[in-house]
């Protein structure tokens, strides 16, 4: 609980290895948590100079830039994920749900998020509630209100189930903007 006093610790350890991506990591991730994203992106920017195959990295990376609005630069991020780790289903999910919530204007793609969503449905055995959730707001995203529809019910089925009500709640209202014929991003 003392992220402060970490993130010193943190800096120390990079003057003697500044190479280390693990320190990097750790500080970005650091600096994260107390707000300071425009830091913890550069340290995760410099991570990924050293180990430019680093998942994690571009993964932690992509959603810092998103906080920031960068959605262009957190896409390149979430699909160089994929290009290292194809199977990650959260890596599938991640980039549907941003492609899902984006504008076309914005570099959102709806059929491309439903293909990216039913992989990391098909990953997780259709058995993760938020991927589901993914699933049903890519349909919306492309229309297709009754697929999103059957999608968000077996997903709040699904949360219920594993005792995950705050997720259901959530899920059910993203449901009821499909019930209006409206997607997750209106």
């Amino acid at each position: 609980g003392k992220t402060q006093e970490a993130v010193g610790h943190w800096e120390q350890a990079l003057r003697f290895k500044p190479d280390d991506v693990e320190i990097h990591c750790n500080l970005a991730s650091a600096l994260l948590s107390l707000g300071r994203i425009p830091a913890a992106i550069e340290h995760w920017e410099q991570a990924l100079q050293i180990k430019p195959e680093f998942v994690d990295a571009h993964n932690n990376l992509a959603a810092a830039l998103l906080r920031l609005g960068k959605a262009p630069e957190a896409i390149r991020h979430f699909e160089q994920v994929l290009r290292l780790k194809p199977n990650s289903a959260e890596a599938q999910n991640n980039l549907a749900w941003l492609l899902a919530r984006l504008t076309s204007a914005e570099g959102g793609d709806p059929v491309r998020a439903v293909t990216l969503a039913k992989r990391a449905c098909e990953l997780s055995d259709n058995q993760v509630p938020m991927y589901l959730d993914t699933l049903a707001a890519a349909y919306a995203a492309a229309g297709r209100f009754d697929n999103a529809i059957a999608t968000a019910q077996k997903a709040i089925e699904l949360a219920r189930t594993a005792g995950q009500l705050q997720t259901a709640s959530e899920i059910e209202a993203h449901l009821q903007l499909y019930h209006e014929g409206r997607t997750a991003r209106n």
